[in-house]
């Protein structure tokens, strides 16, 4: 799946359009290096066909020869803090599955269905509508580029019917309040998209978003496997949250296989994106010597 941000999400964007991100996996049973390279050569042409900045590939952890590869062709590893996934195994029976959930998480459940949330699949565009608004309020407060609507509405008509994804909203009192997109791939259902309102999350319904992907990946899309990925190989708190203990807390193993890469296709874009921050970097270090050159002829340090 390719994907890129449109002229619509920023207005940096009508200059810059194109993040291109490769999501895998990429490569399939019979696949060798030179799969890879054809691949990642076609890829950088694509690239610079739509103006794209720097393209970012996720891949499942690859074999040495496949690394050398990505080096050759000019992508640098890099950790973001995501390289391990929580796997839990939907072949044991539900409530196996609740019983080894966390007890902190199985509480917030209940207390989710006690606050009359409740889960309903996105039905048509209108509900798609008040999924995409929860999803761009969720990327302001974390601070992420949003996918267009264009690419969920795509989902749903494209993707949807043949069953590789499934989206679901939590409601309560008459308001959608949380959302969560489900990839079916290989018998492993992965958690692609979750999105919520904070202002409703003393009801916990990411919660219960999860626990209802868990039991409809098992009973409805027959998945074997449900996969929550981009998970730092301890608890760390990003933006005052801590994701980690939510994703642990569900069950499941931890698992590290993926490798980030990226690659800069455009250095003269990249040097114009990179100089505001590096200025501020600057500013900010200089201030912060200025402050230390003041406290001292104070006699304060």
């Amino acid at each position: 799946m390719l994907a890129y941000t449109l002229p619509d999400t920023r207005f940096i964007s009508r200059f810059f359009p194109n993040l291109i991100v490769y999501y895998g996996p990429i490569l399939g049973k019979n696949a060798n290096s030179n799969t890879l390279d054809n691949l990642l050569r076609q890829l950088k042409k694509e690239a610079q066909k739509r103006g794209a900045v720097r393209v970012d590939i996720r891949t499942p952890c690859p074999f040495r020869e496949m690394h050398n590869v990505f080096v050759k062709n000019g992508y640098v590893r890099y950790d973001p803090g995501g390289e391990y996934s929580v796997v839990i195994n939907l072949t044991k029976d539900e409530n196996t599955l609740w019983r080894e959930m966390n007890s902190g998480a199985r509480r917030d459940v209940k207390r989710a269905i006690q606050s009359s949330v409740k889960i309903k699949e996105v039905a048509d565009k209108r509900d798609l509508c008040s999924f995409y608004e929860i999803y761009v309020r969720t990327a302001r407060r974390r601070n992420f580029v949003p996918y267009s609507f264009d690419f969920f509405n795509a989902i749903r008509l494209k993707l949807e019917p043949s069953g590789v994804a499934k989206s679901f909203l939590a409601w309560r009192g008459g308001i959608p309040i949380a959302g969560i997109l489900n990839t079916i791939y290989n018998d492993q259902s992965v958690v692609f998209i979750n999105a919520s309102l904070r202002e409703y999350w003393n009801h916990r319904p990411n919660h219960l978003l999860h626990w209802h992907s868990i039991c409809w990946s098992k009973n409805e899309a027959k998945a074997k496997t449900f996969k929550l990925y981009h998970l730092p190989k301890s608890r760390s708190l990003k933006n005052g949250i801590d994701y980690y203990s939510f994703k642990t807390s569900l069950g499941g193993n931890l698992i590290h296989e993926c490798y980030f890469y990226y690659k800069i296709v455009s250095q003269i874009k990249w040097q114009v994106l990179e100089t505001p921050s590096k200025l501020l970097q600057i500013g900010n270090a200089i201030r912060i010597l200025q402050h230390a050159q003041r406290m001292r002829k104070s006699g304060i340090a």
